[in-house]
């Protein structure tokens, strides 16, 4: 928290560049301090993909992730790459919140086109890290799935830092 604001830094693909800024939007309507990613590599953002830059960005979004008390997964579609998954689990890790756009496993998850990443199964143990569907003080997303919606107001497991 800043003053009385939590901090909430969004991971997943940069190939949905208008879903963060919807996220964005709507978070920050919320009350909340939003951190983002600085560059749309899969969008267009080409520097992404100069030597060393790939590497650096996502140290440095690591980085954002320990200023945050939660971060926000942009998983359109069921979608969670291999990047987007390393931030998963380094907040977990560290006692992040977790929270996603859609629930997690609603539809097939995938690190690239054709390899998929089965989700985390429920026996593992979790570090201290809480994962819901909705921020807490959030504002609902413009067009939640059914199972999305519904699941949002449901599923919050309960472990806390």
């Amino acid at each position: 928290m800043t003053g009385k604001y939590r901090v909430i830094t969004l991971c997943g693909s940069t190939r949905f560049k208008e879903q963060f800024f919807e996220a964005q939007k709507q978070l920050t309507l919320a009350g909340n301090i939003v951190i983002s990613v600085g560059l749309f590599g899969h969008s267009g953002d080409d520097e992404v993909w100069t030597e060393g830059t790939k590497e650096m960005l996502d140290d440095m979004h690591k980085r954002k992730i320990d200023m945050a008390d939660a971060i926000y997964v942009i998983n359109v579609g069921g979608y969670i790459g291999s990047s987007t998954r390393s931030e998963i689990e380094y907040a977990h890790a560290t006692g992040k919140e977790v929270m996603y756009l859609e629930e997690p496993g609603a539809a097939a998850e995938l690190s690239e086109p054709d390899r998929p990443i089965s989700a985390p199964s429920s026996s593992t143990s979790r570090p201290a890290g809480r994962t819901t569907t909705k921020p807490t003080n959030a504002a609902p997303s413009a067009k939640p799935s059914t199972a999305a919606s519904s699941a949002r107001t449901a599923s919050t497991t309960s472990s806390k830092k």
